[in-house]
């Protein structure tokens, strides 16, 4: 996400200094590509050092360029969803020469046909799939275990196949991500996506917003890229989006709200209004700056609703928004209704 902030300011200001810091980032993210020696398989994290940290699971690197360095490995549909969110716009916004571009291009094929070839699942250097790295139909329609990821996942690996297919247009990968593309659609993935947001509160998470709107946007930016706009009437994606904004405008994210805006505004008309754009300001206004973690109790204040429903983790919530600098929430990952933290 810091990629793709410091590729839209550039793409603003043209400031120089802005894309040297960017190029700085998205230099260490092809360093998660690199070390594993897998193309396709970035690492969680690494480290320049040889001894195990004693938490996850590390692995030297067999790159001869990271001779001494280790990386962590088990990766996320997280930081699939974080590396394939930043790319296109590090190839749209930031990357200006022959090989900039040919770069983005490589990281975001290299990941895709990886999943794709590997059945819609994330292979570790294990030979196993990692623990998250899932996508294939058979688990995500059949399965009762991966039924809150069925929305989700669908709509991410969807949201990748569509961008990478502008991406690889003209090239021979175009064909192998088409074809799987279709093969996912016959699946029902599209009618999946439309309940992505799960909505029982013992199992709301809301670190799936975020999983959510960076696909939203993925294949959004590749709709609005394209030559051929066919979002607009996609109708089980709209559904979607309008669905999951629904049930978290209320909290007034302003990266989500933006998002929601974008799609009103150059794709399809939904509920989104003027006063959402708004809040999410506000929001923005509200955030603290400084980097310390304060405790924060709010349960005894006679200003808040305690709510019914106590949270995924059965911690205590309450029925208002309180402001951001009122509250221990540090990103908008975390339950804003929790009062404690």
């Amino acid at each position: 996400m810091t990629v793709a902030s410091l590729a839209f300011k550039y793409a603003v200001t043209k400031d120089p200094n802005v894309k040297k810091q960017a190029w700085k980032h998205v230099n260490g993210l092809k360093l998660l590509n690199d070390i594993t020696n897998i193309p396709g398989l970035p690492a969680r994290s690494a480290l320049h050092q040889t001894s195990d940290p004693g938490y996850g699971h590390w692995h030297n690197s067999t790159n001869p360029t990271y001779n001494g360095w280790i990386w962590k490995g088990d990766t996320s549909s997280d930081e699939i969803v974080g590396h394939l969110f930043a790319y296109p716009l590090v190839h749209d916004l930031l990357a200006e020469t022959t090989e900039e571009k040919y770069l983005a291009k490589s990281l975001i094929l290299n990941i895709t046909k990886y999943i794709i070839q590997n059945n819609y699942f994330l292979m570790d250097v294990t030979g196993k799939r990692t623990t998250w790295g899932v996508w294939n139909p058979k688990y995500l329609n059949d399965d009762p275990e991966w039924d809150d990821e069925r929305g989700i996942n669908s709509l991410q690996i969807l949201s990748w196949l569509v961008s990478a297919k502008r991406i690889a247009e003209g090239t021979p990968d175009q064909e192998l991500i088409k074809k799987a593309l279709q093969d996912l659609l016959n699946h029902d993935y599209l009618t999946n996506i439309i309940n992505c947001k799960i909505l029982h509160p013992q199992d709301l998470n809301y670190s799936d917003d975020e999983l959510n709107y960076l696909p939203y946007f993925t294949w959004m930016w590749a709709d609005m890229k394209s030559n051929n706009h066919t979002l607009k009437d996609n109708l089980e994606f709209h559904a979607s989006i309008t669905r999951t904004f629904t049930h978290i405008k209320d909290y007034k994210s302003p990266l989500w709200s933006v998002m929601t805006g974008i799609y009103h505004q150059h794709i399809r008309p939904t509920n989104f209004q003027e006063q959402d754009l708004i809040d999410g300001i506000e929001s923005l206004r509200q955030w603290p700056l400084e980097q310390i973690k304060w405790n924060v109790l709010n349960e005894h204040r006679l200003d808040v609703t305690p709510s019914r429903y106590p949270s995924r983790h059965d911690q205590f919530r309450i029925r208002e928004l309180l402001p951001y600098n009122e509250i221990a929430c540090f990103r908008f990952n975390c339950d804003p209704y929790q009062v404690n933290g």
